[in-house]
């Protein structure tokens, strides 16, 4: 790759003034080394591997479509808030497939083309059970970027780093509140550095006291062709125009939808096999994964078709895969290790007929070459994004028995009340289970809100639990009153009872059609 011009400038005017009273000869390696770091990083964003595009990299720019933010009630223009309206502690949350990581590698770039500071890069999937200051030293001596801790703590001072730390949601649950502890320790302590990190809205990071909370909006309705057009800028106009069609004539219930990058990108990949759009979001993933599983069972030149190395039936891997991605979600895990992988792939084949004989390695390699479904990334393998995961794992509850079901919506409903589930992972459920997921866990939530008032709880928790169970039911789910109005809870329990009892007479009108 053709080093760019603005990081050639960025190299001269960004870190000669970092290191003074530092001898010659290390300020000229440290400039060195700091500087083929960022070729490096900068090369690894710019040739990106999309959702579409899997196989040949992609120039990041040629398909980035900035989408804008806002702060509170106030709109902020994409490119504004990436190089220069954004505070020293910025928060961006986005629902799944927003668009989080794109607009955290582009705010990379543009802090190199500002040329006043050394941006560095962290995908918070990686941080294993270790401190994120230890994560840090560790890539800066591992890219020689500082030959000592002590160097590591000069540059953190200096005023001269941008820290990017993208996808605070995947972080596994158990580690989340040291993490943020740890982050509130580095503003403190390098109080001259800038720090982004980019998360799933229902995270809570209210801890972190210092930070400003910015939204990445949905894309506008003008925004949609644009959007779809940048994506397939390799492909015919005439493929264009017929996928653009497509989503003009869409139904407005499931148009919605595109309003989500990924989803629209998902939606293009799926486009030929499934021009009609489906009725809900589970049934468009299904078809999702239809596309993946026979995508790569085409006839070439040769006449030969590719065989899948397990000769495992599609509703084989369909069973593999939702126990999969039900152990792994449960314990927050959405990043694997080889090692990681394996014990947990041992750990569903040990729980499932007919797969005790199958090897890992082919079991691995089915799904990510044959079908896709995993990315190798390093020595790291991931659904090519989260929301896969949660599609899988709703299935694997939607096949549970009853008795099953009620102890893991129960569970989920815990999860819930600390704020430690994902909207899109509940809509999926919704979908697919509605008379479980009304009677297990919508009916037993309304039920604590209505008993909310009577417990013994200070006021602020009450308020804070109610908050938490209303935003998360009134996504799409069920309409629940939004204010938790104190001054008239008479009134707000009548709502929330008839709100019960028109749930228990749904429930009971859908049994009589199963």
């Amino acid at each position: 790759m053709q080093v760019p011009n603005f990081l050639l400038k960025y190299f001269d005017s960004t870190i000669k003034d970092i290191f003074a009273n530092i001898e010659d000869e290390i300020i000229f390696a440290i400039k060195n080394e700091i500087f083929e770091y960022s070729v490096r990083e900068l090369k690894y964003i710019l040739n990106a591997k999309t959702f579409l595009e899997r196989d040949t990299p992609i120039n990041f720019l040629e398909i980035y479509f900035p989408i804008d933010i806002k702060k509170k009630n106030s709109w902020i223009n994409a490119l504004q808030a990436r190089r220069d309206e954004l505070v020293q502690f910025s928060i961006v949350q986005g629902n799944a497939g927003s668009g989080k990581s794109m607009f955290a590698k582009s705010k990379f770039i543009d802090v190199l083309k500002n040329e006043k500071r050394i941006p560095i890069f962290l995908e918070l999937r990686y941080l294993k059970n270790e401190k994120l200051l230890d994560f840090i030293n560790s890539i800066f001596l591992f890219n020689k970027i500082a030959t000592n801790v002590n160097i590591s703590d000069r540059l953190l001072k200096s005023g001269k780093v941008t820290l990017i730390l993208d996808g605070f949601d995947e972080v596994d649950i158990l580690f989340r509140e040291e993490l943020l502890n740890e982050i509130n320790m580095v503003c403190k302590r390098y109080n001259a550095i800038d720090i982004l990190i980019t998360s799933r809205p229902e995270v809570n990071l209210n801890s972190l006291g210092a930070f400003t909370t910015y939204d990445l909006l949905e894309l506008e309705e003008k925004q949609i062709e644009p959007f779809v057009e940048r994506q397939l800028i390799n492909s015919s106009p005439n493929d264009t125009e017929q996928i653009l069609c497509n989503i003009r004539n869409a139904d407005k219930n499931f148009k919605v939808y595109f309003k989500n990058p990924l989803f629209l990108c998902m939606y293009i990949l799926t486009y030929k096999n499934f021009p009609e759009t489906p009725d809900s979001k589970f049934i468009f993933y299904e078809q999702l994964f239809d596309t993946l599983y026979y995508r790569h069972d085409k006839v070439n030149k040769l006449s030969f078709k590719r065989k899948k190395i397990t000769s495992l039936k599609k509703n084989k891997f369909e069973e593999l895969l939702n126990s999969f991605s039900y152990t792994t979600l449960k314990i927050s895990q959405t990043t694997f290790s080889k090692s990681q992988l394996e014990k947990n792939l041992d750990f569903c084949k040990n729980h499932m007929k007919d797969f005790s004989a199958i090897e890992n390695e082919d079991i691995i390699e089915d799904l990510v070459v044959n079908i896709n479904i995993l990315y190798k990334e390093g020595h790291f393998y991931s659904f090519p994004h989260k929301s896969i995961q949660e599609y899988f794992s709703a299935k694997f509850i939607y096949c549970l028995t009853e008795q099953n079901k009620e102890i893991v919506y129960t569970r989920i409903s815990n999860e819930i009340l600390k704020n430690n589930i994902n909207v899109n992972y509940l809509i999926l459920l919704f979908e697919i289970d509605t008379v479980c997921f009304k009677k297990y866990l919508i009916l037993p939530l309304l039920k604590q809100l209505i008993e909310l008032k009577y417990s013994v709880a200070p006021y602020r928790i009450q308020e804070e639990i109610y908050l938490n169970i209303s935003s998360i039911l009134n996504n799409g789910l069920v309409s629940v009153p939004k204010q938790y109005h104190f001054n008239n809870t008479a009134q707000l329990r009548n709502e929330l009872l008839l709100l019960k009892n028109q749930i228990v007479k749904e429930i009971e009108d859908q049994k009589k059609i199963i």
